[in-house]
């Protein structure tokens, strides 16, 4: 019989695992800790309303004490996660009970619904908000284009599910250790229409990958390689995050980006080099000496020294912060 879990455990990284290099068997070690902070920080939110509000919700509270962290959570359940702290801070009472009302709604098959699979958006109900705030992001393209996300009204899943699927056991070949992040990490492909954005993820929506289809002037495969590899880079470091901020410098602070055109604080400039990294080592195992892969080799590789050259003049970065910019140049030549 397994071992009943202590909600009081606290959760630790090691020293050791503050590292652009791909986790690999400490994949699921990541993101077991990530699912540990996550919920005794709920908790500890939860109890404060109740405190706050002076109304009972030991129901609410008794049903996540028993919650099980060492299986996968579904992005519905880090939605709610994500919420709570918000309008906890905002104080706004609706707000607040319409969470509640929601966290105690959640059935077991909700909250542990994380079998990685592929579909459109707007399938499920956590995600409304979401779409919607990616529908009203300010993200300066080249083009000028506004954001658009729609739904793929019919949408042919199997080939999507099986690019996957075929990137996943290219990727194995020849990383088995960035391969094991996307199996511990991403729960769900979401695939939509639209323009001016291609890609995104969040930890307020954790394991899920928000996907632009391919446009019909660029190979597909590639593609797919290309952001598959950065999205799940991001959830990597949303992690390490969760348990040490990295980054110093004061989100005022604004730096020329090495991929997006507008000047970002250095938090978004350590994202963006952290990633880049990452899909350098992929695409050199990849390329295969296919010129799509190679051109986006060398893209890659331009943006990276931008971003590593505006981090060693300006960022300040804690400890770990650094051993985790030290480990760029061991990820590229890995």
């Amino acid at each position: 019989m397994k071992e009943k879990y202590n909600v009081n455990e606290t959760p630790f990284l090691d020293s050791s695992l503050f590292t652009a290099l791909p986790a690999g068997d400490n994949a699921e070690i990541l993101f077991f800790e990530y699912r540990k902070l996550v919920l005794l920080n709920m908790l500890g939110y939860l109890k404060s309303i109740q405190n706050a509000l002076d109304i009972d919700i030991s129901f609410i509270i008794n049903k996540y004490e028993i919650l099980d962290p060492r299986k996968k959570f579904s992005p519905a359940l880090f939605e709610l996660f994500s919420k709570l702290p918000i309008v906890a801070k905002q104080g706004a009472v609706p707000a607040i009970i319409d969470v509640l009302h929601r966290l105690n709604c959640l059935t077991e098959h909700d909250i542990f619904d994380a079998q990685c699979r592929v579909s459109t958006i707007l399938t499920e109900n956590w995600e409304t908000e979401f779409v919607y705030k990616l529908r009203n992001e300010d993200i300066p393209s080249k083009s000028g284009s506004k954001i658009l996300i729609l739904p793929i009204l019919t949408p042919n899943i199997s080939t999507y599910s099986e690019m996957l699927s075929d990137l996943k056991d290219e990727i194995a070949a020849v990383d088995s250790g960035f391969n094991s992040e996307i199996s511990a990490f991403v729960t769900r492909l979401k695939m939509f229409n639209g323009r001016a954005l291609k890609a995104s993820t969040s930890a307020s929506v954790f394991g899920a990958i928000y996907l632009n289809t391919p446009p019909q002037d660029e190979n597909a495969q590639a593609y797919f390689a290309d952001h598959i590899i950065h999205e799940t880079s991001h959830l990597c470091l949303d992690i390490l995050l969760a348990f040490d901020r990295l980054i110093l410098n004061d989100e005022s602070e604004k730096f020329e980006a090495p991929i997006r055109i507008d000047p970002r604080p250095m938090f978004g400039i350590f994202h963006a080099t952290f990633v880049l990294s990452r899909m350098i080592r992929l695409f050199q195992k990849i390329a295969n000496n296919r010129t799509e892969y190679l051109d986006r080799l060398e893209l890659f590789k331009a943006q990276f020294d931008k971003g590593i050259d505006t981090i060693e003049k300006h960022a300040r970065l804690t400890e770990n912060g650094e051993r985790v910019k030290d480990s760029f140049a061991k990820v590229i030549k890995a």
